[in-house]
């Protein structure tokens, strides 16, 4: 499979989560492209940016945990918003 996420600063870390949603969640395609994305704009500090489709237990037990958590809208730009992406599959 090959896939192309949009992103800069942040296109590896949506890769990532785009492969964690498919190996480790089951997802399936489309549902790993459309799942709620998050963003560690810097590379020091506590800093994430998170869109507001994660629940607000989950964003809250991060803030308990020392997390600055910045609410993005839904399929935000800054976390890389996965619109125009592109997958290639071939089943075997």
């Amino acid at each position: 499979m090959a896939f192309g996420i949009m992103g800069g600063w942040n296109q590896s870390q949506a890769h990532a989560q785009y492969i964690a949603n498919l190996a480790d969640y089951k997802m399936n395609i489309q549902a790993a492209m459309e799942a709620p994305r998050f963003t560690k704009p810097t590379f020091s500090g506590c800093d994430v940016l998170m869109e507001n489709r994660f629940s607000q237990k989950t964003r809250d037990e991060l803030t308990a945990k020392g997390h600055l958590i910045e609410v993005q809208p839904p399929f935000s730009d800054a976390t890389a918003e996965a619109s125009g992406s592109c997958v290639i599959s071939r089943q075997a």
